[in-house]
């Protein structure tokens, strides 16, 4: 059982049942977290999840969030980008994996990164020391800036796999394509090119903006006060929220 000063957002955290929610398809995932507090209100929430609106009744103040790092591969925003509409977050820990690089793109100034395969008493000990603020440091700060060129040759990596293509549409040699590809890589975290150019596939109306310093719309209406407490929307009203919040980004993909 972890024992720490009662004094620290985490304790007070528990005290009050302010949710742990773990954003995740793996079932598992959420019950060893279930396991490792078990005093703790933990909820399950999946990456399109039907019932989120129930699962965050009365759930969306001081949340910690884990975000399991398969959400890179399933390319499935849409649990996370409403709950980040609705709830007001004390940390965000984002599950690094040997597939997912080491970024974060969305709300730095809360995020932390954990490595998911560690062992059971180091993952409990790395959620401890970001539980208990010791684990906050500005994970901006955890790698460098993007070139103009790196940030110009993301939307041709994540369009096309065949690196031949790639230099012909970027009017680039293929070393230069090369190159780039493995400084990105570098920078971001990533060990695998296949894997690497799939998560830019997939996620790119998410990565684009962080990797050009767009920040978008419902960043900055997080916290807004006239935003309803979901317990307060209806069904219907619950819906169109989160269809108008999709369409908000898939409209910022586009344009």
């Amino acid at each position: 059982m972890i024992q720490h000063a009662h004094s620290t957002d985490f304790c007070q955290c528990i005290q009050r049942k302010a949710p742990i929610i773990v954003l995740s398809d793996n079932y598992w995932l959420y019950f060893g977290v279930s396991q490792l507090y078990p005093y703790a209100n933990v909820i399950h929430v999946s990456f399109f999840d039907e019932a989120l609106y129930r699962k965050l009744w009365g759930n969306v103040s001081r949340v910690m969030l884990i975000v399991d790092n398969e959400i890179f591969i399933q390319g499935e925003w849409l649990s996370m980008l409403e709950m980040l509409e609705i709830c007001t977050f004390i940390k965000i820990v984002w599950l690094k994996g040997d597939k997912t690089g080491a970024f974060i793109p969305l709300n730095h100034e809360k995020s932390v990164l954990v490595e998911k395969k560690s062992t059971l008493s180091v993952f409990e000990s790395d959620l401890n020391d970001v539980f208990y603020g010791q684990g906050s440091q500005n994970v901006e700060n955890r790698y460098p800036g993007l070139t103009r060129k790196e940030r110009y040759m993301i939307k041709y990596l994540a369009a096309e796999h065949n690196i031949q293509r790639v230099s012909e549409q970027a009017c680039l040699s293929v070393k230069s394509v090369y190159q780039v590809r493995s400084t990105l890589m570098s920078k971001l975290g990533f060990d695998n090119a296949y894997f690497f150019q799939l998560i830019l596939f997939k996620n790119i109306h998410i990565l684009f903006p962080f990797f050009t310093n767009i920040s978008y719309s419902f960043n900055a209406q997080q916290k807004r006060e006239n935003v309803k407490p979901v317990e307060r929307l209806s069904r219907p009203a619950q819906e169109r929220t989160g269809l108008l919040l999709f369409r908000r980004v898939t409209t910022a993909q586009n344009e």
